[in-house]
């Protein structure tokens, strides 16, 4: 559903009320947004599970919804790749509402 939000906001045209300076940070903070699509499904869904991976501990999210009668699908993230996601989302958020 982001991402067919994301979609639709950049079909959005510039127009009198929605400027085209506007309409170019809008883009810019959906580009950045668009870059975590891939993960953030996962951490939505899945559960998250702190497990240690060759020596390092890692976040474990398994979506339910990448699944099949055998397997489940799970993404690793590192603790400090982890940060830098909720950095650059709560970087995206200022952006956002300082607008």
């Amino acid at each position: 559903m982001l991402a067919q939000n994301i979609q639709a906001l950049k079909k959005c045209p510039a127009n009198p009320r929605y400027s085209k300076d506007c309409k170019a940070k809008v883009d810019q903070a959906l580009g950045s947004l668009g870059v975590i699509q891939p993960i953030r499904c996962d951490v939505v869904h899945g559960p998250l599970q702190l497990v240690i991976s060759e020596g390092e501990t890692v976040a474990c999210f398994a979506n339910p919804q990448r699944s099949n009668e055998w397997a489940r699908q799970a993404s690793l993230i590192s603790v400090q790749q982890f940060r830098e996601l909720t950095a650059q989302l709560h970087k995206v958020a200022r952006n956002i509402a300082a607008d």
